[in-house]
Parts: C-alpha cells; sequence; structure tokens
C-alpha cells in the first residue's frame, strides 16, 4: 500500500505544484484580453470585478470570491455512500483540499477523503476497513464574483482499502466528476458543499459478492469551509 499512495501522491503533489507555473500565465492573459481588455495586467481582488475596490460598486461585498493566484484549503466533513456489491458500511468521512486558482474560474486541486467502515458479510465475521481517496482535480467555477457560486469537478487517482488484522490492502486507480457550491461568508472564507460520484477500477474483487464487474460506483457528499489565502 505504501508505494502505491506514495506514487498517487507524487502524481497529484506535482500535478497541483506545476500547473500553475506551466498555465496561469496564458490563462490569465487570454482571460484578460477577452473580459478587460482595458488592463494590462491580470485581474486580481484589488480590481473591480472583487471586493478589494471598494468604488466600484455598492455590492461589492458579493464579488470577492475565487481570486486569481490564491490559494485555498478546505477541511470538509460528510458522507460516503459504498457500492452495494463491495459488502462495506456506508460512513461518516473527512476529508482535506489544497487548491491554486489558476483563474477566477479555473482552480486546480489536491484533495485527501479517510472513510472508517467495516465489511458487512451475513455470515462470519466482520473486519474493520478504512477507505483512503487520494486525487487531484480541476474545477471549474461558473461565478466567482458571485456570493454563490457553483462549480464542477473532475479528477483522478487512487483509492486504497486498509483492511485490518492483515498484511492485505487493495489499492485501486479511480476517477471522480461532480460539482458543488461554494458561498462566501467574506473575502478569505466560504462555507462550500461538494458531491462526486467516484468510479472505482478493481484491480481484484475483494469483498464483491454480487457480481464480477471491474467497476464499482461510490457517492461521496462532503461539506466545510473553504480558506483563501495568499492573494
Amino acid at each position: 500500500m505504501v508505494r502505491f499512495v506514495w506514487r498517487i501522491a507524487l502524481a497529484v503533489v506535482c500535478f497541483v505544484t506545476l500547473a500553475p507555473w506551466a498555465f496561469a500565465a496564458d490563462i490569465q492573459t487570454a482571460k484578460v484580453y477577452r473580459d478587460y481588455p482595458g488592463y494590462l495586467t491580470a485581474p486580481t481582488c484589488e480590481n473591480p470585478l472583487f471586493a478589494g475596490d471598494q468604488a466600484a460598486s455598492a455590492s461589492t461585498l458579493t464579488k470577492s470570491w475565487n481570486c486569481p493566484s490564491a490559494w485555498t484549503f478546505t477541511p470538509m466533513l460528510g458522507y460516503h455512500v459504498i457500492d452495494g456489491g463491495l459488502d462495506l458500511d456506508n460512513n461518516v468521512s473527512m476529508g482535506l483540499a489544497l487548491g491554486y486558482n489558476l483563474t477566477a474560474n479555473w482552480t486546480i486541486e489536491a484533495d485527501v477523503r479517510y472513510t472508517p467502515t467495516q465489511t458487512d458479510f451475513s455470515g462470519g465475521s466482520n473486519e474493520d476497513l478504512n477507505i483512503w481517496t487520494i486525487a487531484g482535480g480541476v474545477l471549474y467555477h461558473f461565478l466567482p464574483e458571485q456570493r454563490l457560486n457553483p462549480y464542477l469537478a473532475v479528477g483522478a487517482g487512487g483509492l486504497v482499502y486498509d483492511i485490518d488484522n492483515t498484511s492485505h490492502d487493495d489499492e485501486d486507480y479511480m476517477a471522480f466528476w461532480g460539482g458543488g457550491v461554494k458561498y462566501a461568508i467574506n473575502n478569505s472564507m466560504a462555507f462550500r458543499v461538494d458531491v462526486r460520484h467516484i468510479l472505482d477500477y478493481r484491480s481484484d474483487n475483494d469483498f464483491d459478492t454480487h457480481d464480477s464487474s471491474d467497476w464499482r460506483h461510490h457517492l461521496s457528499a462532503m461539506a466545510g469551509v473553504a480558506f483563501q489565502f495568499g492573494r
């Protein structure tokens, strides 16, 4: 499990670290000339689109979130609905996300989620089991200048079933798609709700008792507070 987790984590870290350098300048420049032809520099939270310019309009407080070139950190708590074919109990899930805003609309994000659960066999003893989800993704925000800001999210990574009382852990590759909404509390915080469909590609079929499909489907619903910094 350790090697698998390190491979996925390294890929996610490289994605989040290198993507801003590779894409941010071009994307922001394109956005400037498309939406702000009078600006010589990329939009920031000090531009009239955001709350930094109090003279922009009477509603500047609603124009405050998803500042370009800012970082976000989001602790989350929610619920993980596990594919019924795995014979595992659904349970509460915890997560952390670290993102970087390439522009007001586009964000890249690394995401780790943890779900403690146990096997749910009809006969015999059941074992405790922990599910770790490690992923890198891209978020597109539809209304970054508004207090209520819906978004779509897609990404990929790894999913680990850490089984207690055994040295055999199960590692899978996964992809996800979903979306959510952010509600700006102020310039630096936003309440966030996130729902994702996780596609789990099974490298083997431990816990599968109902069919032999290589694909399993999970649902993850999380809520938390996103903190924005470095703008």
